[in-house]
């Protein structure tokens, strides 16, 4: 009998070498983005939470930099410590150095002024990543909660975005009681909501 730990550590396993072996990252990852910059609830937004993409996830670059350049917009990025992630108001890329798990952060003492955290309830959107999601908005993520206690802090309103390639995206996932499901999910081929 496969528990629903084991089958979502197989999930998270598949997921992971399915999004390993993307073809055309790149164009994809641009046409993804694309996506982002089209929706409403981005265009609208003042403050945005965004990963900052690693290894083979949804590449983010043309995000963050458009919204560096936007001075009207806010670009917030996770900061990995311990198992909660702390949000950073981020102004330039001269302030990121490679952190816990090879993701870009800021050095621990520009991360700590009081002037650059971020609370969860400012965030108008979230954009975070997963190793698997479904049309329904269910994501499987890494397995240690950061997004998912993440979620639990913002608003209710708050937009949740996952970006995924098509090749990432499962008929179904068994949501866990706790968990919150996204608003959006863009691919290179699809949008669900």
């Amino acid at each position: 009998m496969t528990t629903g730990r084991s089958r979502k550590e197989r999930l998270r396993a598949e997921g992971k070498v399915r999004r390993d072996t993307v073809q055309d990252r790149s164009l994809k990852s641009h046409t993804i983005q694309q996506k982002v910059l089209a929706r409403p609830e981005v265009t609208s937004a003042k403050t945005i939470l965004l990963y900052l993409s690693i290894r083979s996830e949804v590449t983010t670059d043309l995000l963050r930099d458009t919204w560096l350049a936007d001075e009207g917009m806010q670009l917030v990025v996770p900061i990995c410590r311990g198992p909660i992630l702390t949000l950073f108001a981020l102004n330039s890329m001269e302030e990121l150095s490679r952190g816990s798990f090879g993701i870009p952060e800021p050095a621990p003492s520009l991360a700590s002024l009081p002037e650059r955290q971020v609370n969860p309830e400012a965030l108008d959107v979230m954009i975070m990543p997963g190793l698997v999601f479904d049309p329904q908005g269910n994501r499987i993520g890494y397995g240690k909660g950061h997004f998912d206690r993440l979620l639990e802090q913002a608003r209710p309103d708050v937009f949740k975005i996952g970006l995924a390639f098509e090749d990432q995206i499962v008929p179904h996932l068994e949501p866990e009681s706790h968990d919150i499901p996204l608003d959006l999910i863009l691919t290179e081929k699809s949008s669900y909501e």
